[in-house]
């Protein structure tokens, strides 16, 4: 019997923006380290954090180093129970690339993020891969 097998990286080929946002989101709130292999170790990650008495504070790290430090954050934000909900899903193609804009928030400090995004763009195995992220937040919980 013979088989004519599919070439490697067709199955990625299918993948939409949506679906792969879609695993982002599952991984996330699962802390499932899974989640750190969507990321290209030359993304940039920025994020902002404003803090009660007006300080804002940026950090820019490359997707190596934000993995690192999130391989090591991940079992406190599972302690901490720190998941995210997100609405207004919105993909926009920028030519290879897909930008996902979406409001995200904060289930454990009650806050919304509404500058969140991210850039996708495939792999040289076409299979989509973070390069871009943006997100603000607070330490400072919202809940009462």
């Amino acid at each position: 019997m013979f088989f004519i097998l599919p070439p490697i990286g067709l199955a990625s080929a299918k993948e939409t923006p949506e679906a792969f946002f879609q695993q982002l989101v599952k991984l996330s709130n699962r802390f499932d380290p899974a989640l750190l292999d969507m990321y290209e170790d030359k993304a940039m990650i920025m994020s902002y954090r404003r803090y009660p008495h007006g300080l804002v504070r940026s950090t820019k790290l490359s997707g190596q180093k934000w993995k690192k430090r999130m391989h090591k954050l991940l079992p406190l934000k599972k302690k901490h129970k720190d998941t995210f909900t997100y609405t207004e899903v919105k993909v926009q193609p920028q030519g290879k690339k897909y930008k996902i804009k979406a409001k995200r928030y904060s289930e454990s400090k009650c806050y919304w993020d509404n500058g969140y995004f991210l850039v996708v763009e495939p792999n040289a195995q076409g299979r989509l891969k973070i390069v871009e992220q943006y997100s603000e937040a607070q330490p400072q919980s919202n809940c009462l």
